[in-house]
């Protein structure tokens, strides 16, 4: 198992429904490693907030924090543009399809707040007052079950093209 550095409605109706890229094998190099370097960076922000979680269990603030981070996910590091990119590099199988669930477990944060878009505006303060026990439970196993599919995509990439984007993602 690798280990990677921490720096700190449904999918297709959130972000447009797109078929997933086949395995081209003609995208320039440079351009995939950006690809897993996004996703890379995408998955050390949704760590970073899983361990946030484990520190300070039950409070309102996390979910807040789960929600944010999942939705800047989607819209500063375009995770849905970036994870297509690096599953072109992918044959159908495990690893693809866990891929598609770590975007779909991340977007599943958001969307149980009630929110139609990654464009609808996150009112803090509201998800604080109306977080129940269950909701952080809810949102808890999603942030682990995101990360965890996001391991087992990066596991199933090229071990030379993920060391490449990690190298990137250290520059930044």
């Amino acid at each position: 198992r690798r280990v990677f550095l921490v720096r700190s409605v449904s999918l297709p109706a959130l972000l447009g429904a797109h078929p997933l890229p086949s395995v081209a094998g003609s995208k320039p190099r440079s351009e995939l490693v950006k690809n897993v370097a996004s996703v890379l960076l995408a998955r050390n922000r949704l760590v970073a907030v899983q361990v946030s979680m484990r520190e300070s269990p039950g409070l309102a603030s996390e979910r807040v924090l789960a929600s944010v981070t999942s939705k800047a996910l989607f819209k500063d590091l375009e995770l849905e543009r970036n994870m297509r990119g690096a599953l072109s590099s992918l044959p159908d199988g495990v690893a693809r399809s866990a891929g598609v669930d770590a975007m779909e477990f991340a977007a599943s944060i958001v969307t149980f707040d009630g929110f139609a878009t990654m464009d609808d505006p996150i009112n803090e303060r509201m998800l604080e007052r109306e977080t129940t026990p269950a909701k952080l439970v809810y949102v808890r196993r999603a942030v682990d079950r995101s990360v965890n599919s996001f391991d087992t995509f990066l596991g199933g990439l090229d071990a030379d093209l993920v060391s490449d984007a990690q190298r990137l993602v250290e520059q930044l």
